[in-house]
């Protein structure tokens, strides 16, 4: 590696110090939240979507787990800023109706699941219990039908 001189260690410095100052202003100040990041803030939206369609459809849960979830929005993210969709501050905007319907539909889904289950299992224990009943006998029936030989040879259709 070759020895720097006296500018090029000082130029390098100097863009060292200008990154840190980027760095240090862009970051929250004291009290103040901080950013949410989008890739994040889409990866909650999808495990709640997940989380509503989990008790009426039980095979999704299974299918978009928390990595597939995350490795989604990961991806989804630059393609919605190169089109410049903005799913930002919809946590915040909307946080506390999205929790309460994350927390309801699912509830309520299970609910109705269940009530009809046990309303199936009332019908079954309410239903008459009859003793089975032998079957019946019928005696069987010959009948004759006229065959004609023909040999072993395929005889014409209609003849």
């Amino acid at each position: 590696m070759a020895e720097l001189s006296g500018w090029e260690l000082i130029e390098r410095r100097a863009a060292a110090f200008e990154f840190e100052a980027e760095q240090e202003a862009g970051a929250p100040l004291p009290g103040e939240p901080v950013p949410v990041d989008p890739k994040e803030e889409l990866a909650d939206v999808l495990k709640v979507i997940r989380d509503l369609l989990g008790p009426a459809l039980p095979y999704i849960p299974e299918i978009y787990t928390d990595e597939v979830v995350s490795a989604l929005a990961a991806t989804t993210v630059p393609v919605l800023d190169k089109y410049g969709i903005a799913i930002g501050g919809v946590g915040g905007l909307l946080g506390p109706e999205i929790a309460l319907l994350a927390l309801v539909v699912p509830l309520g889904i299970v609910t109705v699941r269940t009530h009809k289950a046990w309303k199936e299992a009332q019908t079954i224990e309410q239903a008459p219990r009859t003793a089975p009943q032998a079957p019946v006998q019928v005696a069987p029936i010959r009948a004759m039908v006229a065959v004609r030989d023909t040999g072993g040879q395929l005889s014409m259709q209609g003849a």
